[in-house]
């Protein structure tokens, strides 16, 4: 089954990393195994979740498998609550960590699209700045298929194999004896603007085709300091190719503290959600009755409400 290969393969990487404690892997592979035995629904979900994890990279492995024992932990949270075994200080607790995981997961989104749209920003002006070697028809042949909505990790490839490609031609324009003078003078300037392509091709593969090694490095990096849940991931293998640095990872710690102190975002999201909401109301049964009961005293309780259209507007006015 999916999840099974994803666990294997989950602890192969695990025993490669000498940070990571094979054994906790191990322990949450079996949690989760007996969580989803025991429920279809769970279960359905468990293996959807696995086999979109499934692939070749190691980090995506290790960020499906922890999104999986967070989703099951979840669920046993929810199981808890409703047969009255988890107080007050416990519910709070949890939906603190689950508000900052996914306030974090909103704002690394939030800076990959600014990061994207910055990086499009600066191939733009290159592209709008034309060189004798490096002219805008040759810029936008390279550009305009990077361009396109959802462009393939394919044609991103070919650009910078492109790119590559012109370098080497003016490199050896640079040492042909024949090669007129203004093309030698103009070939250190057309080599810096396509190195500088490159490197922004580069990049711009990150953010659309490797996103997870961003999301996991601003996990690892706050997973204390946010105190995110336990199962978040905690090691990961290529953070070189994270699109984060230092000062990015202070704004989105800062970003997740402020969602946090917002009385409205984060009310909005406990009661969206369904186990705290239960919760709530098991702790807070009497607090809760005498309010329903105040509700259902109002004569309009039963009530349903008026049709929302000209010809009910056109009624009311009438009668008055």
């Amino acid at each position: 089954m999916s999840f099974a290969r994803l666990l294997a393969r989950r602890q192969a990487s695990a025993e490669a990393e000498p940070a990571i404690d094979h054994r906790k892997v191990l322990h949450d592979g079996l949690t989760v195994i007996h969580a989803i035995a025991k429920d279809a629904e769970l279960r359905a979900l468990v293996f959807a979740m696995a086999e979109d994890a499934l692939g070749t990279c190691r980090d995506k492995v290790s960020e499906g498998f922890a999104a999986i024992v967070n989703a099951v932990g979840n669920h046993q949270m929810a199981q808890a609550v409703k047969a009255g075994r988890v107080d007050q200080k416990a519910l709070q607790k949890w939906a603190g960590q689950q508000f900052r995981l996914s306030a974090l997961e909103k704002e690394v989104d939030a800076f990959l699209q600014r990061t994207l749209d910055k990086n499009r920003q600066a191939l733009e002006g290159h592209r709008d700045s034309p060189q004798a070697l490096v002219p805008k028809s040759l810029m936008e042949s390279i550009l305009t298929p990077v361009f396109v909505p959802d462009v393939s990790r394919d044609a991103l490839v070919t650009a910078q194999q492109t790119v590559l490609s012109t370098m080497e031609t003016i490199k050896c324009l640079q040492e042909e004896p024949d090669t007129p003078d203004e093309q030698k003078q103009a070939a250190p300037a057309g080599l810096e603007k396509l190195e500088a392509m490159l490197a922004l091709l580069q990049r711009r593969m990150a953010l659309l085709h490797e996103p997870v090694e961003t999301k996991m490095h601003a996990k690892i990096s706050l997973r204390k300091s946010l105190d995110l849940p336990d199962s978040t991931v905690a090691s990961m293998a290529y953070s070189g190719v994270s699109a984060l640095n230092g000062a990015a990872l202070k704004d989105i710690e800062k970003a997740v503290r402020k969602r946090e102190a917002n009385p409205t975002e984060l009310g909005n999201y406990l009661l969206s959600n369904e186990t705290w909401s239960t919760g709530m109301r098991l702790l807070h049964a009497q607090r809760f009755d005498k309010l329903q009961k105040v509700f259902e005293a109002d004569p309009f309780y039963a009530s349903l409400p008026p049709p929302d259209d000209d010809e009910h507007v056109v009624q009311t006015i009438k009668s008055r």
